[in-house]
């Protein structure tokens, strides 16, 4: 795959506390936002949210281990990752979370303590949706 998808290094240098990429389908903006995440999780341990506005929208994207984790399996070759309700596994371990935005006032309480990373997937809401 190598230099095909979105690239986040370039971005993240510059280490801002928000960052918002918009681009047209299938450059690999979600690809890499979560091999960036899971990177980050096997080297320090951070934990990440993959967060979408519905359930729906997160039933979709994130209701199976197959069709969230896709091509990704081939960079992490050693890892077992799956997907366990609203936990995003690495083997035993908790990787992440996926949460749908509509629940937020549900969990405003709940402390993910070990998050670092948030990605928020399509953010944006299309024209006649």
């Amino acid at each position: 795959m190598g230099n095909m998808f979105y690239d986040y290094n370039k971005l993240l240098s510059y280490n801002a506390m928000f960052n918002f990429i918009i681009g047209e389908r299938g450059v690999g903006k979600t690809f890499g936002a979560k091999k960036y995440a899971i990177n980050r999780f096997l080297k320090k341990g951070e934990q990440f949210v993959y967060l979408r506005r519905y359930k729906t929208e997160l039933k979709e994207s994130a209701g199976d281990t197959a069709k969230f984790f896709g091509a990704l399996d081939e960079f992490f070759p050693d890892n077992k990752f799956k997907i366990n309700g609203q936990k995003i596994m690495s083997g035993k371990q908790v990787m992440g979370y996926a949460l749908p935005l509509s629940v937020a006032n549900i969990l405003k309480s709940t402390s993910f303590n070990k998050v670092t990373t948030i990605i928020f997937d399509e953010f944006i809401i299309d024209k006649g949706c």
